[in-house]
């Protein structure tokens, strides 16, 4: 069988100086190396005299590997048995035992392995092929410990011990872009997946494999992910989750908090910018529960800010109703209650911001969600679920957004905002149509009758049938004809689990100008 070199680890061959050893190591690592193995060393290059030793140890702390070549005549020589007990001895000094292999690599037939070395697995040039040395020699001590990582993590229990020894191999300094693919799929296994700046967390799966297996997300995340700009943050498997089954499981909990918190701390550089977010969701409706994917994320808001308010700037009434004064909402009553509850404008559409807590909202969320525990972290707490019993009413919303959407006339008056209008203007008037008015950014729309989110108007061909999709109870479905309805049950009942429509939560991280 060819053997296929497809990245080599650095080793060096140790041998006994004056003897016949010398020649057979020689014309070995040369081939070795007309093979692409590049990163070995040999003491056949070296001089002997008084720095040997010492240039011996500056190779080791250079190499993974160490294949001490032994022949009859150098099993019986002192001063080479010497040399082997003083690096083994170096190697446990340094603590390198665990990282850097020992390969006693025999030349000869009957070769005693000297003492110190009958704990390592040996290498018989006789007797073995040669290819499982050069196997030995292309695969990377982390990478392979990675790989050995991804698979228990998912098929074993793993004992604490265990895991803290994988970790450590796992994370070593000079990983490779290997180790890294390695550790991206141990992620994906678990739910994890990190493309163009987008961490997407499946939580069902998290809660899953977690609730059996011990996870190490935090140190792989940071370690090969952490400063990679992360900008939006979205939770997809969020309808099937249990949100208490995953805080009861701590350590995954606080990985995720963690996470937040560092994705936060690298976006603002070390709190020198002022963040906010604006959120959608696609396929889910503001009060089914869902949002509760949210909370690891406002926990990690809440420990990012450290107790400390936001925006000291708006700490007071005053500061934060005089924000609104170019508010869309142009009820006077609506901008007293959010500033009386601690939000100012961002000057984007209708976002609100906590001045103490750092909470992102919209003004149509205030009374669409489910959101207590979105201000658990706040002193502002109280008076936030005041207002927000206050406001509940259809009436008081339609006087949020300034109109009541009832109207197609008033939904497709929103699309106007949507870029490219006059291009798109026959799929828009079908999701106003279907119940949607625009949000007036990038392809986020809302159903006035049932708050459902969908965040595709290119990709949704067929709005109504979306709709039905994801929540066939609304109200405005009503307008449908029974063979309509057959036909989208129909296809519910077999496409709604599938790729096309996933439903997700989504935040998408700014910095204040």
């Amino acid at each position: 069988m060819a053997f296929h070199n497809t990245g080599t680890m650095s080793a060096l061959f140790l041998t006994c100086p004056d003897t016949k050893d010398m020649d057979w190591t020689r014309e070995f690592v040369h081939s070795l190396r007309q093979d692409g193995f590049n990163n070995i060393y040999s003491t056949t290059d070296l001089k002997l005299g008084v720095i040997y030793f010492e240039e011996i140890k500056d190779i080791i702390k250079k190499v993974h590997k160490i294949l001490i070549v032994i022949s009859k005549t150098s099993s019986r020589t002192l001063r080479y048995l010497h040399t082997i007990d003083c690096i083994i001895t170096h190697l446990c000094d340094e603590g390198r035992m665990s990282t850097c292999g020992v390969i006693p690599l025999l030349i000869e037939k009957d070769v005693k392995v000297p003492f110190v070395l009958e704990c390592f697995h040996s290498f018989n040039h006789q007797t073995d092929p040669i290819s499982k040395i050069k196997k030995s020699l292309s695969v990377i001590t982390e990478g392979q410990a990675a790989f050995e990582y991804s698979k228990a993590v998912i098929n074993l229990s793993l004992h604490e011990s265990q895991l803290r020894r994988l970790n450590k191999l796992a994370l070593s300094a000079n990983t490779t872009d290997r180790i890294k693919e390695l550790a991206n799929d141990a992620m994906q296994q678990w739910g994890i997946a990190i493309n163009d700046k987008c961490l997407t967390v499946d939580m069902n799966t998290l809660q899953n494999i977690s609730a059996y297996h011990r996870l190490c997300l935090r140190d792989l995340f940071n370690h090969f992910h952490a400063d990679d700009g992360i900008r939006i943050i979205r939770a997809t498997g969020v309808i099937k989750f249990s949100f208490q089954a995953l805080f009861e499981n701590g350590q995954v909990y606080n990985d995720l908090i963690a996470i937040y918190r560092g994705i936060f701390t690298v976006l603002t550089k070390d709190k020198r910018y002022r963040y906010w977010y604006r959120y959608r969701r696609n396929g889910l409706i503001a009060a089914d529960g869902s949002e509760l994917a949210y909370k690891p994320i406002n926990d990690g808001i809440a420990l990012f800010n450290d107790g400390k308010p936001h925006s000291s700037e708006f700490n007071t009434y005053e500061s934060r109703l005089h924000s609104l004064k170019n508010f869309p909402i142009q009820s006077q009553i609506v901008r007293e209650l959010i500033a009386e509850c601690g939000f100012f404008s961002l000057n984007s559409l209708d976002f609100i911001q906590c001045f103490h807590c750092g909470i992102c909202l919209r003004t149509w969320n205030i009374n669409s969600t489910q959101h207590s525990f979105y201000f658990e972290n706040c002193a502002l707490r109280k008076k936030k679920l005041e207002v927000s019993e206050r406001i509940r009413s259809k009436e008081i919303r339609d006087q949020l957004m300034g109109v009541s959407f009832d109207s197609i006339f008033a939904r497709m008056f929103t699309y106007k905002l949507f870029p490219n209008f006059n291009e798109y203007n026959e799929q828009l008037m079908k999701f106003a149509q279907a119940g949607f008015y625009y949000l007036g950014t990038q392809e986020d729309t809302l159903c006035y009758s049932c708050c459902l989110g969908l965040t595709k108007i290119k990709e949704y061909q067929n709005p109504w049938e979306v709709h039905y999709m994801f929540s066939p109870n609304c109200k405005h479905l009503k307008e449908l004809d029974e063979d309509t309805i057959k036909q989208f049950e129909e296809r519910r009942q077999t496409c709604y689990n599938s790729s096309e429509f996933v439903q997700y939560l989504e935040i998408e991280l700014m910095l204040h100008k």
